[in-house]
């Protein structure tokens, strides 16, 4: 016959439990706070491991205030007359140069009128080109300055020009200084030194009052001639330099030459006393100091012609001036 042993198993089971230990009660709560606490450290180690680029100023990143102008402010070209100057290293100049003959309407203005054929420009005509050099904002000046900037370098203005007469005239003068005067210009006046006193020509007393008020002297020889004939070039080229600085008291530091000169006339002026010289190639920039281009003026061009050749050109045209407006008195003589 089998035993029932169940009931003494589970007695002693009840005897081994009651003589063990009792396990600590659980609290789950803590539990999940210490993993929030290990994950938190776990992140800020981390974080501390993660090289972090310096901050940058807030000036930086900032954007551009109202009272900043943009990058493009200083360089945008302005249709209004700019004083500023600013230093050319030196080197080739970009300068529209012009040549006037002679200024005049009648042969009441110039004896020689009926023989100068389209070099005579009109007095209206020549206001009006003065007056779009004036409203594009150009500033005139001596062609020594530009001599200087091409070989040394030299302060020059945004926009020069250099405004210049052969031959003489007395109408350069009586026609073309006052205007030039009323928009603030100085011409060069390349004056043939036997000339001076002449019939229709500029007195000394003339010259030296155009020296006086800024504008620069030049020789155009002593007689006006064509060099390339190689007469007489001692006289042209340097005693006409010589007489002019004599009979007016100025500095004569550049020559324009009569005709397209070739190499050996450019080095006797070269050799002979001057700084620069100014001849009839039609370009407005210049490389070498004794081979300066210029326009040679004709009445034959249109005011849209004469603001074709200025390399900064002007806004808009002038509009045509009553008859009124322009200079009626001349210099007293």
């Amino acid at each position: 016959m089998k035993k029932n042993i169940f009931p003494f198993v589970m007695i002693l089971v009840l005897s081994m439990a009651a003589c063990s230990p009792k396990a600590a009660p659980v609290d789950v709560n803590a539990i999940y706070t210490e993993a929030a606490m290990t994950v938190a450290v776990q992140f800020t180690e981390a974080a501390a491991k993660i090289p972090t680029a310096t901050p940058a100023p807030p000036t930086a990143t900032a954007e551009p205030t109202a009272t900043e102008a943009p990058p493009t402010a200083t360089i945008e070209p302005t249709p209004v007359p700019t004083e500023a100057w600013s230093f050319h290293p030196a080197g080739p100049v970009v300068v529209p140069v012009l040549l006037y003959n002679s200024v005049a309407d009648s042969v009441a203005d110039d004896p020689n009128y009926q023989w100068e054929s389209n070099f005579n420009i009109a007095t209206t005509d020549f206001y009006m080109q003065m007056l779009t050099l004036k409203e594009a904002g150009y500033t005139a000046v001596p062609v020594s300055l530009l001599v200087k900037a091409i070989r040394e370098g030299a302060d020059l203005p945004a926009k020069p020009v250099a405004i210049t007469f052969d031959i003489g005239r007395q109408t350069v003068y009586t026609k073309a200084f006052p205007i030039m005067e009323e928009m603030g210009f100085i011409g060069n006046a390349f004056i043939p030194s036997n000339y001076l006193n002449g019939n229709g020509m500029l007195t000394i007393e003339q010259a030296k009052e155009l020296a006086a008020a800024g504008w620069e002297i030049g020789s155009n020889g002593m007689n006006h001639t064509d060099l390339t004939t190689y007469l007489n070039l001692g006289d042209e080229i340097s005693n006409s330099r010589l007489a002019l600085q004599e009979k007016l008291g100025v500095e004569v530091t550049t020559f324009a030459y009569v005709g397209n000169p070739d190499a050996q006339i450019v080095s006797r002026v070269a050799e002979w006393g001057y700084a620069g010289a100014v001849g009839l190639l039609q370009t407005t920039e210049h490389p070498a100091p004794f081979l300066i281009g210029r326009f040679e003026m004709t009445n034959d061009r249109s005011l849209e012609d004469f603001a074709n050749i200025l390399p900064w050109k002007p806004a808009s045209l002038p509009a045509q001036p009553a008859q009124s407006v322009l200079p009626t008195e001349t210099p007293a003589q």
